[in-house]
Formats: C-alpha cells, sequence, structure tokens
C-alpha cells in the first residue's frame, strides 16, 4: 500500500492511497484499488467532489463521499475511490502510477486547487509453473551412455529451477536419472548393456511443476548372450537348446551353423535361423549324416540392430557306426582253469555309448573263425568260462562293436570294423610239492621243492614261506627247486611251509603246505674279546669258549664284520673245537669309527649258535696306514705334517643334439675317488723309509685308512723325496677300485 499526504491550499490536506487488491495469475494482471482523501479542519467543508480527478487512464468509480462537517477537531473524508485491472510485464512484474487533485474549495473547505503529485506502487511479481516439456528424444551413444534430448515451453514468468530425466529400464519403475538447476535442454546419462529404456523429462519451480513429458521412444543397449548352448542328437534331427539373457522383448536369435573338418570349423554364409524372442531350441532337421555339426547364437536388437557375443555349441555328429575298437592285449599264456576277462575300448564316430558287441574267436590262427554273435550290452568285456580250452591250445581273438547306428559300417547295421587280433596259449597251471625236509636236526634248512607242469614249461622261480606260530618268519625266492632259508631254526620248533612255483608260461600254481620239526643241540658260544691296536691299526679279536655241559662241542666258528651297515666275512667256518683260545687279527678295520663283529660258533651236524657281538670302537686322529699282501697283512703307517684331499669324478660327455644350440651333459654310471696325501717320515715313529719304499715296490692291490675314517681300496702310488738321515718326505696318491 502506499500513502502520501500532500498539503496545499487554505484550508486543509489531501492524500493518496495505492493497494494490490489480488493477482490474476493466468492471465499475468492484477487488481488495484485506489482512494482519495482529503483533511479539513474544524467547521463545516464542501459539500461536492470539487472536480476530484485522477490521473494515468484511470477512471474513477462509484460516487463521492457524502458531505459533512469535520467536527471541532477535523478529520479525514473519503472523496472518490476505485479500482481497476493493471496488465504485469512479460517477466511477471509490474507497478502503477496515479496523482489525485481537486479543484478550488473555496474559503470554506480545503483550499485550492490541490494535486498529490505522481504516486507509484510496485506490484508483487507473478510466477507461473513451467510449461510442459515436449519433443523428448533418446540417442544411444555406447553401452554406458544415452543422451536425452527436449524442447522447453516455459514462458519468461515460468522459467524451470529444476529439470529432471526419468527413466524405466525393462519395463520398471520410474526412477531420477538426472537432475539439475541449470537451464538445458539436453543432458547425457549414463547406461548399461542389455537395457530397453524410455526417458521423461520434468520441470519445476517454486509455483509449482510442470506436466511431465511424454515418453522418449526406447532406446536399447546391446543384448546378453545367450548361456548354455547345447547341441543333441534327435529322433529327427540335430536339436540345439539354450537359455535367454535378453532384458526385453524386442530381440531376435540369430543361429548360424558350422561344420568341423580336421580340427576346423567352416561357417554357412547366412544364418541357419533367426528365431523369435524367448524361443530357447531350434531342430536342424535331417543335417549331413556324415559331417560334424557346430551351432553359434547370438541376440540381435530389431531396434538398433545391436548384437551379442556369439556362444558355441559343442560339436555332434549324427548316428554313424563306431570305429574299430581296440583289443587289451591279451597274456602269452593263461591258466586254463581260471576265468579269462576279455576287455576292449569302444571308439564311437557320433560320440553314442556301446550297445553291442560280437568276439570272434580262431583255434587255427585265424583260418575259420567262431563268435558269440552280436550281445546287446553296454559293458566292454567278455569272459572265457574256466576249462573252456585244453591244455596247449592257442587261441586267437577279434572284437567288433555298435553304438546306436542302425546303418552302414562292417556288417551294413552299424558294427564298427573288426579290432585287431590277439592270441592266447591256455595252458595247465604247474604244481608244486615239498620234497623236504620233513625233519630237520640242524639251526638251518634248505627247502627242496617238486615243480611239474604238463604242456613242458620250466620253473622259473620258487617261493617259500616260513612260519612259526602263525607268524611269518621268512619269505625265500629261488630260480631252482632248492631254496635255502636264512633263519635261525628253534629247536623244538614245528614250522609251517608254504611254497608256490612260477612256470615260463607266467602261471603260478597252488600254493602248497608241509610241516616239519627241528631237533638239535646247541653249540657252545664263543666268548669274544676285541681290542684295538693302534701301532698297525688292526683289531685283535680272542675267542674262548663258554663250557655249557647241556651244549654240543663246536666243529667250527664264523666271524664277520660290519662297518656303516656293509658287512664282510672274515673267517667263514674256520675249524676251532674251542679247546684252545683263538687269535683273530683284523687287519683293515676303520681307524676312526666304529667296527662291530659277530661270532657264531658250529656243531658236526650244522647246528648254529646265537650270535655274539663285540663293538671296537677305534678313534685314531693322527695315523694313517697303507696295508697290501695276502691278508692285507703288510702294513706301513706314517703321520708326521699329515695331509689330505680328494678328487671324486664321474664319467661325463657332451654330446651336440639337433635342434639344441648347447650340448647336452650324459653322466655315466662309473665314478672315481682318487685320495692324495702327504707325511713326513721321521726315524722311530712309525715305518721307515725303506719300509715305505719297499712297500710301494711290492704292493698290488692295498687298503688305505686314514683319521678322516676313510676305508678304501684301490692302487697307491707315491714319492720320496729329501731323503736325508732316514727323514723323507712321503707323497702319495690312493686311486679306488674294486
Amino acid at each position: 500500500m502506499s500513502q502520501w499526504t500532500v498539503g496545499s491550499g487554505s484550508g486543509g490536506q489531501l492524500r493518496l492511497t495505492l493497494e494490490q487488491v489480488s493477482q490474476d495469475k493466468p492471465n499475468d494482471r492484477s487488481t488495484v484499488r485506489v482512494r482519495l482523501e482529503g483533511y479539513v479542519p474544524a467547521g463545516t467543508w464542501f459539500n461536492d467532489e470539487h472536480g476530484a480527478s485522477l490521473s494515468g487512464g484511470y477512471a474513477w468509480s462509484g460516487s463521492w463521499s457524502a458531505p459533512g462537517s469535520s467536527g471541532s477537531g477535523g478529520r479525514w473524508i473519503t472523496i472518490r475511490e476505485a479500482t481497476f485491472t493493471v496488465n504485469h510485464a512479460a517477466n511477471g512484474t509490474g507497478s502503477v502510477t496515479v496523482s489525485g487533485s481537486i479543484a478550488a474549495t473555496g474559503t470554506g473547505g480545503m483550499g485550492g486547487p490541490t494535486s498529490t503529485g505522481n504516486r507509484t506502487l510496485t506490484l508483487s511479481t507473478i510466477t507461473v509453473p513451467p510449461g510442459q516439456p515436449t519433443g523428448v528424444t533418446a540417442t544411444w551413444v555406447s553401452d554406458s551412455q544415452v543422451t536425452v534430448a527436449w524442447v522447453n515451453h516455459s514462458s519468461p514468468n515460468g522459467v524451470p529451477t529444476g529439470i529432471g530425466v526419468d527413466q524405466s529400464v525393462n519395463g520398471g519403475a520410474w526412477t531420477r536419472a538426472f537432475t539439475t538447476g541449470s537451464i538445458v535442454t539436453s543432458t547425457t546419462v549414463p547406461t548399461a548393456a542389455n537395457r530397453k529404456t524410455i526417458y521423461r523429462v520434468v520441470e519445476s519451480n517454486g509455483a509449482g511443476s510442470a506436466p511431465n513429458s511424454e515418453s522418449s521412444a526406447a532406446v536399447y543397449t546391446t543384448p546378453s548372450a545367450p548361456t548354455g548352448v547345447q547341441a543333441v542328437k534327435g529322433s529327427t534331427g540335430i536339436v540345439v537348446s539354450w537359455a535367454n539373457n535378453v532384458g526385453f522383448t524386442e530381440y531376435q536369435t540369430e543361429l548360424r551353423h558350422g561344420v568341423v573338418a580336421a580340427g576346423v570349423t567352416t561357417w554357412d554364409s547366412a544364418p541357419l535361423a533367426t528365431l523369435a524372442a524367448s524361443t530357447a531350441t531350434y531342430t536342424h532337421a535331417n543335417p549331413n549324416t556324415s559331417q560334424v555339426h557346430v551351432y553359434e547364437l547370438r541376440a540381435v536388437n530389431t531396434s538398433g540392430g545391436l548384437a551379442s557375443a556369439q556362444v558355441q555349441s559343442n560339436s555332434v555328429q549324427l548316428l554313424a557306426a563306431p570305429l574299430s575298437p581296440t583289443l587289451t592285449d591279451l597274456p602269452s599264456f593263461t591258466d586254463r582253469a581260471v576265468p579269462l576277462a576279455v576287455t576292449w575300448v569302444h571308439h564311437p564316430v557320433d560320440t553314442t555309448a556301446q550297445t553291442a558287441y560280437e568276439l570272434g574267436y580262431s583255434t587255427n590262427g585265424g583260418t575259420t573263425w567262431a563268435s558269440t554273435g552280436k550281445v546287446a550290452s553296454t559293458m566292454s568285456s567278455y569272459t572265457v568260462p574256466a576249462g573252456t580250452y585244453a591244455g596247449n591250445a592257442a587261441v586267437t581273438m577279434r572284437v567288433r562293436t555298435w553304438g546306436l547306428a542302425t546303418t552302414g559300417g562292417s556288417d551294413g547295421a552299424g558294427a564298427s570294423p573288426w579290432s585287431t587280433q590277439d592270441t592266447v596259449a591256455f595252458q595247465t597251471a604247474p604244481v608244486a610239492s615239498i620234497v623236504s625236509p620233513t625233519e630237520v636236526t640242524e639251526s638251518t634248512t634248505d627247502v627242496v621243492v617238486g615243480f611239474t607242469q604238463a604242456e613242458g614249461a620250466t620253473l622259473v622261480r620258487a617261493t617259500v614261506v616260513l612260519i612259526l606260530a602263525g607268524e611269518v618268519v621268512e619269505t625265500a625266492q629261488r630260480t631252482t627247486t632248492t631254496v635255502p632259508l636264512v633263519s635261525r631254526l628253534l629247536d623244538g620248533g614245528v614250522y609251517t611251509l608254504q611254497v608256490s612255483v612260477l612256470d615260463s608260461h607266467g602261471i603260478a600254481s597252488a600254493v602248497v603246505t608241509g610241516t616239519f620239526s627241528v631237533d638239535y643241540v646247541d653249540p657252545q658260544s664263543a666268548l669274544v674279546d676285541a681290542g684295538y691296536v693302534p701301532e698297525s691299526g688292526t683289531t685283535q679279536l680272542t675267542l674262548t669258549l663258554a663250557a655249557d655241559p647241556d651244549k654240543a662241542a663246536p666243529v667250527a666258528v664264523t666271524i664277520t664284520r660290519t662297518i656303516g651297515g656293509a658287512t664282510e666275512t672274515l673267517l667263514d667256518r674256520l675249524p676251532w673245537d674251542g679247546t684252545i683260545p683263538l687269535t683273530v687279527l683284523d687287519t683293515t678295520p676303520v681307524v676312526n669309527g666304529v667296527n662291530t663283529y659277530e661270532v657264531v660258533t658250529f656243531t658236526a651236524d650244522g647246528a648254529a649258535s646265537p650270535p655274539q657281538t663285540a663293538e671296537v670302537a677305534a678313534t685314531e686322529d693322527r695315523w694313517a696306514f697303507l696295508n697290501a699282501g695276502p691278508g692285507f697283512a703288510s702294513v706301513v703307517a706314517f703321520y708326521g705334517n699329515l695331509s689330505l684331499g680328494t678328487d671324486p669324478q664321474r664319467t661325463s660327455a657332451l654330446i651336440q643334439a639337433a635342434g639344441r644350440s648347447r650340448p647336452i651333459a650324459l653322466f655315466g654310471e662309473v665314478s672315481t675317488l682318487d685320495i692324495s696325501g702327504s707325511a713326513t717320515i721321521v726315524p722311530g715313529e712309525g715305518s721307515t723309509v725303506q719300509d715305505i719304499e719297499a712297500f710301494l715296490l711290492t704292493a698290488g692291490r692295498v687298503c688305505y685308512r686314514d683319521p678322516s675314517g676313510r676305508r678304501v681300496f684301490g692302487l697307491v702310488s707315491g714319492k720320496l723325496d729329501s731323503w736325508t738321515a732316514g727323514t723323507a718326505n712321503f707323497t702319495y696318491t690312493v686311486s679306488e677300485a674294486t
């Protein structure tokens, strides 16, 4: 509201009041009320409107106010009042400017003439909602972007302050894809593959929202490829099936056909079929039965032509006779009393499994054949019953198979060619028997095995299992009918034998069993006293008899020595009755390590005593020894400034191979070890220079031992120099040789 007071004239004042009454937004106009008032002092004042006027092209409305008296204090009185319409500018703004005046009113009134002057009222701006957007288009840019454009129809006083782009994906609900406060008519929104999307545009401002635009035409991204593509043989052709994964219905499935030959696929120049959306199976009727078929599928949009990746099926060939089966190698010989399993491998051309077989057999080397006939079976085996053929019968066999094909093949009805032939000789199993022992009077024994075979096969192996009280004591095998047992038999024991034989045809006999009893007197054991002799690097063993009246006197003794798990025999059945002690010198023990000795005595009837053991631990850290001669009894010893070295070697050769830029190293099984050393020969310490010189001149094969714990047999070469007054430098090399 605008109100101004203007004093003029001799008797009063004049004021003008402007007021915006209402807005007509649809027509961009407002209603304004104007009032002209006068103030007169006390007393009687004018009684007419006195020529009241209103500027600006606006007319008064209604009649002027009735005359009256201002009273003792004076008052404001409305002279004229009007209501009129004012149009706003295009952008919604508006104003109105008017002035009011009256003519002269005489001394009894306000005086005059009087005018208010121009008065301006700024109207409230009219804002309307934006206009409805039109012409919405959506353009595919890529499988990740779509450009949406539209036409804006807003008036100057309806400019949008918010613009949104909504999307509906694959028929789903509307969701907001883009929002901005700027005035734009296009934007790029994100998308994804396998979508059918429509768009609409929404605009709004402080006055409200425009109606939603019409939806755009659908825009499509690349469809998803089919999955699970599989081709199988059907009754009338090849059935191709798959799973569709496209998110909309505006697509087709394009199916192509190819032929595989020698690992190379040749595709037809045009699709085999174009199928409607949601179709998930297709039958390729009557394809060429001699070819291997393969298929590939892709989904193609009916709008825009975007296509998924191609997905390939498995390869399929229609029913065809199988290839020749592979007959598993038959044994050269088989036990005629045992069923023989004949097996083979079916080789289909069309991937179908075996449905039948026929086994052919000939007893004259393939001149004439008999067979089982066609046997309906998926099992790739046939069992020849035990006892079918006589001993020494040579039987040649072959096999052919069927799949699902009922035409073609070796018989015109789908059979494969015959397999290669193989021959087996049916033989009578050998017979084993136990010839001896039945009673044993010694602590060890041999088992004599009987062997017979009806068709003249020879013995390959005899196997003897020795059992005592249900426990296996020993298993022994020999290629002769005499099988020595090494186990010491217990006096009074009753043993069980299990004996079998294997013949030259590779056929084993049945196991035969027998028993024997043991009855002997143990020999008296030897007492062993052993000690190391450092001067010569030898071990001295002294044997005495442990007197026991309940045991028999010995007649022989055996001594073995074990070093590092390797056992050697020092004395084998040396006559000794125990009446006098027996001293034995071991000339080649290890001089820095453990030597374990085992002594067994024997009676005249062969009974052996339990082994008696003695352990000698030598700890030589200075001396080296060389032994030679019979029993390695000749020995030299040296130690002064002893130093050692080795030269281990293994035979090898470099071979230049075709296609290689560098040669290949080949290594043989032969290895050599050369041990070298040096010492100072000092008079009075070990062997003399003369002793060593004589040893080198006469030595053949030697045994070398030193503080490193080595014990090497081989050949020695050496040199003595700086020989002065019995002192010399001794250098030597021992080359290992068996």
